[in-house]
């Protein structure tokens, strides 16, 4: 099932940073068997968890929350609390410092020969890690605006520190390939190995339904203002008079739920609904219930990939996204594409989608082909993550 990567070393003590994720929650499903019901895709702490059963390592999983004890003897749980209380950027760094040096205590305890190192830690601190540790990056947000180049002094600045920062790392594991060519032009060595995963999303069993055109619009994610929620309803006001059996549904949490609350009851309080945060399950039934899902994330947000599109498309669902969202990269359609903190010309890409059934089939037909695209290859996060530490798995587990 697993031998040793040619000419690699074969990394034997390997810790995962893993943040503010239930991890521990997972931990009590994955030892059962099963998935965790409360994400509709494998999470990355279960492949972590099955990569280190398969390969024979011995792996820390540093949380915020959950408990310490593990029913494996090869596998470890720390649970590092990190302060969210802090004032300005002298106070955000100072609250990082401090959890990351008793991260770095904890790998020192561990004896850790790698270090799988994300996004919920200052990118300046991967250098900092124990000198005898190889550090490997598995970031989840892209460092500035997708598909465009970094702009201004203040940004130079910062990149030129996490370039040198990420100079301490061996490799990275990217969620998306635009966030490989971010990484690539940071840490620009030859002997720097990437590899671009692709989410496993679940296939739970559903019975598909026809679409022929847009009525019920979808979002889901957090309800902040740079995922865009405020411009979708503008969007939406646009439409609403002219098409009364348009439909949109916000499905998740966040700090923006109340305001968006309190305008859309003053303008549709039947016709856009916030349902808040939903399980797996019924995130799978607000998919297979939507003909047109929006990812309209702003500027504002550096996104890594946003999967939201990836499982919309597994349950049929076509996704609009923003121009800065790196996932469209793989539904490669024109009408699927609006730009970014632009809520007219969102609009006007969901009005040609309600006014024109053809150009609806056109764009669930691009949808199909791009998750096809995604499903025909094997570069799971568990792939992609155990060749890089030096091992080549079966491609058969994903």
């Amino acid at each position: 099932m697993v031998k040793e990567g040619e000419g690699k070393l074969k990394h034997k003590r390997v810790a995962f940073i893993h943040g503010p994720g239930d991890a521990y929650g997972t931990y009590a499903h994955w030892r059962r068997g099963r998935e965790d019901p409360s994400i509709p895709k494998k999470t990355y702490s279960g492949q972590f968890y099955d990569l280190a059963r398969d390969t024979g390592l011995q792996a820390l999983v540093i949380c915020e929350t959950g408990g310490d004890a593990s029913h494996h003897d090869w596998l470890h749980f720390k649970r590092i609390a990190k302060n969210h209380n802090y004032n300005g950027r002298l106070g955000y760094f100072r609250n990082e410092y401090a959890y990351f040096r008793k991260i770095r205590r904890a790998l020192i305890e561990f004896e850790a020969d790698a270090v799988i190192f994300t996004s919920y830690l200052h990118g300046i601190f991967a250098g900092m890690m124990p000198r005898d540790m190889d550090v490997v990056l598995a970031l989840h947000n892209t460092y500035w605006q997708p598909f465009s180049t970094p702009k201004g002094l203040k940004k130079q600045i910062s990149l030129a520190l996490l370039r040198r920062s990420f100079n301490r790392a061996f490799g990275a594991v990217c969620v998306s390939p635009e966030m490989e060519r971010q990484i690539k032009a940071l840490v620009p060595r030859p002997d720097f190995e990437t590899r671009v995963q692709v989410p496993s999303v679940m296939r739970l069993p559903f019975d598909p339904r026809p679409r022929d055109r847009v009525r019920n619009l979808l979002f889901v994610g957090r309800i902040t203002a740079e995922k865009g929620v405020f411009d979708l309803v503008n969007a939406f006001e646009q439409l609403a008079t002219k098409h009364p059996d348009l439909h949109l549904a916000y499905v998740g949490g966040g700090a923006a739920f109340e305001p968006l609350r309190d305008h859309v009851n003053q303008r549709f309080p039947d016709r856009v609904s916030l349902l808040g945060p939903s399980d797996s399950a019924e995130v799978i039934e607000h998919y297979l219930k939507a003909d047109l899902v929006i990812c309209p994330t702003t500027t504002r947000f550096n996104e890594g990939l946003a999967t939201v599109p990836i499982e919309a498309a597994v349950y049929g669902a076509p996704t609009l996204n923003s121009s800065v969202v790196p996932a469209r990269e793989y539904f490669d359609h024109a009408d699927l594409v609006f730009r970014a903190d632009d809520a007219a010309d969102m609009a006007l890409k969901i009005g040609a989608l309600v006014n024109d059934p053809e150009r609806y089939k056109l764009a669930l037909a691009a949808t199909d082909a791009g998750l096809r695209k995604i499903e025909s290859s094997t570069m799971s996060w568990y792939q992609a993550m155990g060749s890089i530490l030096g091992y080549q798995l079966n491609p058969d587990i994903v």
